[in-house]
């Protein structure tokens, strides 16, 4: 029997560039994948940011949610991408415009692979912080 070696592939993938031209993710199906090595992602305030353009980019090949794998552990965090428009701040800290999403926004899905356990560096959702009252109203 003949094997057919020549299959296309059923879930192609198009890659994700950020404003400086790297690729940062891809687009599988609806999903945005994104993944991030543990030192990547915002520690003030926690959050998983994106470039401006790479959403946009990935909104324009169909996708309508993102999945973020921790590189270290294997932990996923998915939210549709109308959340992180919705919720996000946009902010600049020098290489362009970004947005982010407070990981107390995502959904954690732990690590993908069995038998792996989240590392000690690697983030962790938060409860959002309770906002200080203001003494006076006007």
């Amino acid at each position: 029997m003949r094997k057919n070696f020549n299959r296309s592939r059923s879930r192609k993938s198009i890659p994700i560039y950020s404003e400086t031209g790297h690729r940062i993710g891809s687009v599988s199906g609806d999903t945005f994948h994104k993944t991030l090595k543990a030192a990547h992602f915002l520690t003030s305030p926690p959050a998983i940011a994106f470039d401006i353009k790479s959403l946009k980019d990935a909104e324009r090949s169909n996708a309508v949610k993102v999945e973020v794998k921790a590189l270290e552990s294997g932990a996923r965090y998915c939210a549709p991408i109308s959340l992180i428009w919705k919720q996000g701040t946009r902010f600049n800290r020098g290489y362009g415009e970004q947005i982010y999403l407070p990981l107390s926004a995502w959904e954690y899905k732990g690590p993908r692979k069995a038998g792996v356990s989240p590392k000690k560096d690697d983030p962790k959702p938060t409860p959002p912080s309770a906002a200080q009252l203001s003494l006076f109203s006007r």
